[in-house]
């Protein structure tokens, strides 16, 4: 989705008085949007109040480091002038002969 796109859906879902599932890479749009994450691992569901970031320090916190990575995947996303994280592009064009 372009920015555009994600600030509209952000507007929508925040006067949005009901429960969405809602699964996105984007930790800024993630921190802006939700008030509780669910983590499912291993069949069991644990809830956590608060965003996405309240989530990450509590799990480091409760695991003393052991839920590697959960800071560090940012995978090469780099934040955009607006706060909204944009992937690096990938060469993935085909070459015309």
């Amino acid at each position: 989705m372009d920015i555009g796109s994600i600030q509209w859906l952000e507007k929508v879902l925040k006067r949005y008085d009901g429960a969405v599932l809602l699964v996105s890479h984007d930790r800024y749009f993630l921190d802006k949007i939700v008030t509780k994450v669910i983590d499912l691992e291993r069949g069991k569901a644990r809830m956590y109040l608060g965003n996405y970031t309240a989530y990450v320090e509590k799990e480091e916190n409760d695991s003393g480091g052991g839920k590697k990575g959960l800071r560090e995947s940012t995978g090469g996303n780099q934040t955009s002038g607006s706060g909204y994280r944009k992937a690096k592009s990938s060469s993935t064009r085909e070459k015309k002969h």
